[in-house]
């Protein structure tokens, strides 16, 4: 089965095609910092509202480099291996919040940390021992979901009990505010090994959803539910929604909060034994508090989207490898977004030797942008990227809202017209940075950034595109160096 997102759609086709349309070359780009290849970059953020800075991991030490002015001498280690064991850790606008874990008493105990991350220095701001008893603990056989609220107010951490013979399943969730701090037991009518916790999120009203597959001990399609929970705090109310429906089988399901209310999307099949084709997509909007389903919808692909993406068997439509990316409110439009991407396996034979070397290669097609409400919106965009062995920071894309646009950041390998011949280019320095901009109307605009061709330094999409008002940051390397270019949205609006 497709691989299930953590824890958001396709009709009429409005196609780019960068020919003819506008480019903009006002990027004004930074000095570049070195960073050693041995550390892994985990994200680019903003720090004091408009400085850049590169947060990057080495075994149990997480580093933090700052495009300041003048360079700074030495990075800024925000934690050491000599700190306590790193369970998880994310970032949200500029603060670190790390899960970390010490043998105490010959028991594990586990301590939330929260850095306010500044541009020459990461305070710690808060910090909280978290504390299971012996009807909640967590445990190192299941997954532990960290999640953070958008505001940065509210953390949770998620996971399912550990498995017991013959007992009902249950959900533990730890709710962690600036003044507060809760344990949570969530039982479950399921058996602890036919139910899966596949992922959960915290709202900045500090509502829970966590969504879970069942009736996996008999690995039937036909048995097989999606269901996603709310746990309101004050309420103490735990409220079921099921998705499951007897007309097709969900292939990908995504949860996104937002200021308003939770989204959940998800990709379905028609055929119970399909389990890579796409036939249509399913979108139910939550009330406020999490209690009520406000908007429930379902729909199949037109034809000029199978005609762009899919395929026609015997009057089935659908789409194949198609992935679910995020969900997008702007000021007026309410969007989904798709991924058509693969992996395939190139072989060679020497002729000397008969030994056969296989290379793992990624296709990252297109992106689709289905406006939810209105399905004649829907825009596609090309990208032709080839990775090989796996997927690089130079593919995926960054997605930039600004007042009623959505604007996505991309490397295109522009000569890959045909993704199917079996000489395509993967280089990176061979690619051309382009926009696409998406407003729901059908004046829809993409273009090329820069000179063209990047020879040198090459645009990082992976790592998103942190922004300030309507200026945007993005992040370009040439493989042992880093640099930040600054570009005014407000252009890209203008251009025709």
């Amino acid at each position: 089965m497709k691989l299930i997102h953590k824890i958001l759609l396709l009709f009429t086709l409005v196609l780019f095609n960068s020919s003819g349309l506008a480019q903009n070359n006002s990027i004004k780009w930074s000095s570049a910092l070195e960073i050693p290849k041995s550390e892994d970059i985990v994200d680019f953020i903003l720090v004091e509202d408009t400085i850049p800075a590169l947060i990057s991991k080495y075994g149990e030490a997480i580093i933090m480099r700052s495009f300041t002015d003048p360079a700074q001498e030495f990075p800024l280690f925000i934690r050491t291996d000599q700190d306590q064991t790193l369970e998880q850790y994310h970032v949200i606008n500029d603060r670190l919040f790390t899960l970390e874990s010490q043998i105490k008493d010959e028991k594990t105990e586990y301590k939330l940390v929260v850095y306010q991350l500044k541009s020459t220095r990461a305070d710690r701001v808060f910090e909280r021992v978290v504390s299971p008893n012996k009807k909640f603990s967590l445990n190192k056989t299941r997954p532990l979901f960290f999640s953070t609220s958008k505001d940065g107010q509210q953390i949770l951490l998620c996971q399912q009990k550990s498995y017991e013979k013959q007992s009902t399943a249950q959900f533990n969730l730890i709710v962690s505010g600036e003044n507060s701090s809760e344990n949570i037991a969530l039982p479950s009518e399921f058996d602890s090994d036919d139910v899966e916790l596949l992922g959960a999120a915290i709202d900045n009203s500090g509502i829970v959803y966590f969504a879970t597959e069942t009736g996996i001990k008999l690995n039937s399609p036909f048995r097989k539910k999606y269901l996603v929970y709310s746990y309101h705090p004050e309420s103490k109310t735990l409220t079921e929604f099921d998705l499951t429906s007897n007309e097709f089988f969900i292939l990908d399901l995504i949860v996104t909060t937002s200021q308003e209310n939770a989204m959940i999307s998800c990709l379905y099949s028609t055929e119970p034994l399909v389990e890579d084709k796409s036939t249509g997509y399913t979108f139910v909007q939550l009330s406020k508090d999490g209690k009520e389903v406000k908007t429930r919808l379902a729909a199949t692909f037109n034809n000029q989207i199978i005609a762009q993406f899919g395929e026609d068997e015997g009057g089935i439509k659908n789409i194949k490898d198609l992935f679910l990316v995020t969900t997008i409110q702007t000021e007026t439009e309410t969007w989904v977004a798709m991924e058509k991407r693969y992996k395939s396996r190139i072989c060679t034979v020497d002729p000397h030797t008969g030994i056969m070397t296989c290379t793992d290669q990624f296709h990252f097609n297109a992106v689709a942008f289905e406006n939810v409400f209105n399905n004649e919106k829907t825009v596609s965009v090309n990208k032709r990227q080839i990775d090989y062995d796996s997927p690089s920071i130079f593919t995926k894309q960054a997605l930039v809202q600004h007042n009623k646009d959505i604007f996505m950041f991309y490397n295109d390998h522009f000569k890959n017209v045909n993704t199917s011949n079996d000489f395509v280019m993967s280089n990176t320095n061979r690619s051309i940075m382009k926009y696409a901009r998406i407003n729901g109307s059908d004046n829809a605009t993409s273009g090329t950034l820069g000179e063209g061709r990047q020879s040198d330094f090459v645009f990082v999409p992976a790592l998103g595109a942190p922004q300030f008002g309507n200026i945007t940051f993005l992040l370009a390397a040439d493989g042992k160096f880093y640099r930040y270019g600054k570009l005014d949205l407000n252009q890209l609006h203008e251009a025709k």
